[in-house]
């Protein structure tokens, strides 16, 4: 099991981490649960998932 992914962005590769330290942090800003992963995922995608790209491309960041 993976717990990063790495995309191509018009030549630049750019690093997403969705390891536990990413969780804990992400949840812990979001107020919420994993059950509110989940309901953000299936009912706002579109809005939701760049903001948990974003936030984990921060945290990418913070780790290196």
């Amino acid at each position: 099991m993976t717990n990063k992914i790495k995309l191509n962005f018009e030549g630049k590769e750019v690093e997403f981490f969705f390891g536990l330290s990413f969780l804990g942090e992400f949840l812990k800003e979001e107020d919420t649960d994993l059950q509110g992963i989940f309901n953000g995922i299936n009912s706002d995608s579109y809005t939701f998932i760049p903001n948990l790209m974003y936030k984990s491309y921060l945290h990418n960041c913070k780790r290196q």
